[in-house]
């Protein structure tokens, strides 16, 4: 027999997780007054939420804009009338009025939300601020267009988005529109690839410089085994700024890196040591019983004649970032080529250049650690301690070899 109650608990249900999420971000704005230095407050909470930094930090701007900006939107969540999707679009879409405008909209698009898709409630609510405030429409365009950016996504098959956001539309078109221009002469020339992969192809080709139509590549930092370059096993490799990609990938990509020298890391599997170095030489199948590779090396602890100057050698730069690979707050990733290395006991304060008191932080987190009251503690070799300004403590330990 048909459960006529069952509609009537999933709306029940849907109602509750609007409350929960209102309660939730009453808790989120609670740690953000509670930290001291309000900049860092995201990253209290990524760490909590073992989340990353960026969405820690849209959550808690959207919290801060649900319970402070606009307390009848939160009111309303509270009730159960107004789910978090249609009160993200009713948050962005007011965002670029002033205080006072911005509720008395929001008074006006709050009965009639329940009833809207959130689709149906983006329209209205444009045109509210359209009516309200002529001035809105270019407002709102000018402040989306200087948050433009380009984003990077991985994806789970070894692939990746490369995204342009928030381009000014008409400069976006015409690009779009050259991309097929040029994919439809390719095409034409007798090429057999399709429109489609001829525009990806071109667009990755003029962004790496390539005007021959090759792969190209635009220099990259690749992290494998010797076993997996010298194709002995099939072991994954690693792209900073990507993460593990297969081992034909890994690679094509160190065949590409024809004229560049390559860093070395032997890692010691039972006492963890690490040795880099550079070569120009490449890895053959018989590398393994050749020795005719005139490269020399780093440890650490060939580097502690260096201990009481500033900064570190280059060699131990090196063998820092090799072990550390990312920032080492929690849940950062970073990639160290393009963070700082610190001193986890700062220098001015006895603080030795050595590798069991320099660690990889980006710029971020770096400050948060100077300015943003955290504590950091090196308990050994690439293992971290953080501990909050709200007291909760976070282990960061190395990356997987």
């Amino acid at each position: 027999m048909f459960d006529a109650g069952v509609v009537e608990r999933l709306i029940a249900r849907a109602r509750a997780i609007s409350q929960a999420y209102a309660a939730f971000y009453t808790e989120a704005v609670a740690v953000a007054d509670a930290t001291p230095v309000a900049e860092f407050a995201g990253f209290e909470i990524s760490c909590a939420l073992v989340c990353t930094p960026r969405s820690a930090d849209i959550q808690l701007e959207l919290a801060q804009n649900i319970v402070r900006r606009l307390p009848a939107v939160h009111t309303a969540m509270t009730a159960g009338d107004v789910d978090l999707a249609k009160a993200r679009v009713i948050v962005d879409g007011v965002s670029i009025l002033d205080l006072t405008l911005a509720r008395a909209i929001v008074a006006q698009i709050l009965p009639l939300a329940p009833g809207l898709t959130t689709g149906e409630l983006r329209a209205r609510l444009a045109k509210l601020v359209i009516q309200a405030d002529p001035e809105a429409a270019a407002k709102r365009r000018l402040a989306q267009v200087r948050q433009r950016r380009v984003e990077l996504q991985p994806t789970e098959d070894g692939c990746a988005n490369l995204l342009g956001l928030n381009l000014p539309a008409e400069d976006a078109l015409a690009a779009s529109n050259r991309l097929t221009a040029l994919a439809r002469a390719i095409k034409k020339a007798g090429d057999p690839r399709s429109l489609d992969q001829l525009r990806a192809d071109t667009f990755l080709n003029l962004l790496l410089g390539n005007t021959t139509g090759g792969t190209g590549s635009g220099g990259v930092e690749l992290t494998g085994d010797l076993e997996m370059l010298a194709r002995l096993a099939d072991n994954p490799g690693h792209l900073s700024g990507y993460g593990p990609v297969i081992a034909d990938i890994a690679r094509q990509v160190a065949q590409q890196q024809r004229q560049s020298p390559w860093t070395f890391t032997i890692r010691d599997p039972a006492t963890g040591d690490i040795f880099t170095g550079t070569t120009r030489h490449r890895p053959h199948p018989d590398s393994t019983t050749r020795r005719d590779h005139t490269t020399s090396g780093t440890s650490t602890n060939t580097t502690r004649r260096h201990a009481t100057r500033r900064h570190p050698t280059e060699a131990l730069a090196r063998h820092v970032r090799a072990r550390d690979r990312t920032c080492r707050a929690p849940g950062c990733r970073r990639p160290a080529t393009h963070a700082d290395i610190d001193h986890t006991i700062a220098y001015h304060l006895g603080g030795l250049t050595i590798a069991s008191n320099l660690g990889v932080l980006c710029r971020y987190h770096h400050r948060a650690k100077h300015e943003g009251w955290w504590l950091l503690v090196q308990v050994r070799p690439g293992v971290f301690v953080w501990r909050s300004p709200l007291g909760r403590r976070y282990t960061v330990y190395p990356a997987a070899p």
